[in-house]
């Protein structure tokens, strides 16, 4: 760790000297140095790791959404997360953040709310001969007594003897989610929430498929990958895709034109819930989905790097003299943003989006 951290500080310190205004994002670094170099460096330069707080910012947006067409409140769900990596602990602080703002629970209460699974079972103070990794820390359960442990052993157990509202499968190993367990989640609630978030579509927790007839159509579902609609018993449900692309461009583009100081924690919170905003409750209930259409990512990323330059400006961390209204802002942000047209489009981009005529087009250099 020691030639580790020399190295990136060396790194840090001359790549922002070199290109002081960059954002710096971080990105499949291990767990053991992704938590502790978040820590170190996010309130020295203008950086943020996608893997923890672009995952929870996305995954935080939908299941807000889930919640609300859950008709289930927060205080009464019992959400059982599968994985302990980075990705799920950025998850569940995220959620953590966002119900706080939006519900004002405290992280407490919202945590109490929480079970995560490793490879070892229920993630508990009291596991014996077991030294919780210190980014698992927070989320260990202390009212577990040792004896009991054997109880909470693996997955299932967890779901049977806990009978969760909700499911976040961030466990990268495949199909785990079995029928069995998918029903004592419909026994427990009308419309459970199921996020099979690993990718690639072999390593997802459960299908669509599988999901939505396990719980007659009723099960609220986001995947990490794209998976396609499913009929059951007549009914149309379409999953959707909590993808970071929904949030780091966004992000992204609003610290280079803002210039923050540092990047903090209410910078993504706001990223998240301006993504959650963007499902209205006519969308919501038309098409069931948590997120924007795909194709509307651009105007999604307008939308996102606003809302994280209006946080920075309201925290003063934004060094960059902006409008401060919303119109203004966002005129300059659409002006700013890159379209890329490639000199044979036609064979190159035939499929793809079409610029907006407010879209700044620059030539991409072959």
């Amino acid at each position: 760790d020691e030639v580790f951290y020399k190295c990136l500080d060396e790194f840090m310190a001359a790549a922002s000297s070199m290109w002081p205004r960059a954002v710096i994002q971080f990105e499949d670094f291990s767990n053991n140095h992704c938590f502790d170099m978040l820590e170190r460096y996010q309130k020295k330069y203008r950086c943020f790791n996608d893997d923890i707080q672009g995952t929870g910012a996305v995954v935080s947006a939908g299941f807000l959404n889930a919640i609300r067409q859950s008709g289930i409140h927060p205080s009464e769900h019992k959400l059982v997360v599968f994985g302990a990596g980075s990705a799920a602990a950025g998850v569940v602080m995220a959620i953590c953040d966002l119900m706080a703002v939006n519900y004002k629970m405290s992280r407490e209460e919202v945590l109490k709310k929480v079970y995560m699974v490793d490879t070892k079972g229920l993630v508990t103070t009291t596991r014996p001969n077991d030294k919780l990794q210190k980014h698992k820390i927070p989320f260990a359960r202390s009212d577990v007594a040792a004896e009991e442990n054997a109880k909470y052993k693996d997955l299932a157990s967890v779901i049977r003897e806990i009978k969760p509202t909700a499911f976040l499968g961030l466990g990268g190993v495949g199909p785990v989610l079995t029928e069995e367990m998918v029903k004592t989640m419909y026994g427990a609630c009308k419309r459970p929430i199921i996020f099979p978030l690993s990718n690639p579509t072999s390593k997802a927790e459960i299908t669509a498929e599988d999901a939505y007839n396990w719980t007659e159509g009723n099960a609220i579902v986001a995947s990490g990958s794209p998976f396609p609609d499913v009929v059951v018993n007549g009914q149309l449900c379409k999953p959707s895709q909590g993808n970071n692309m929904y949030i780091f461009p966004g992000i992204g583009l609003g610290a280079s034109l803002a210039q923050p100081t540092h990047i903090s924690n209410e910078v993504m919170v706001a990223a998240a819930r301006k993504l959650s905003s963007m499902v209205t409750p006519e969308i919501a209930k038309n098409t069931g989905l948590l997120y924007p259409a795909i194709d509307e990512i651009r105007h999604v990323s307008k939308h996102v790097a606003v809302a994280v330059i209006q946080q920075m400006q309201a925290e003063g961390t934004a060094t960059e003299t902006l409008p401060t209204n919303f119109p203004e802002l966002m005129k300059l942000v659409d002006k700013k943003m890159w379209v890329p047209r490639y000199p044979n489009g036609e064979l190159y981009l035939a499929a793809g989006p079409k610029p907006r005529a407010t879209d700044e087009v620059v030539e991409a250099v072959s």
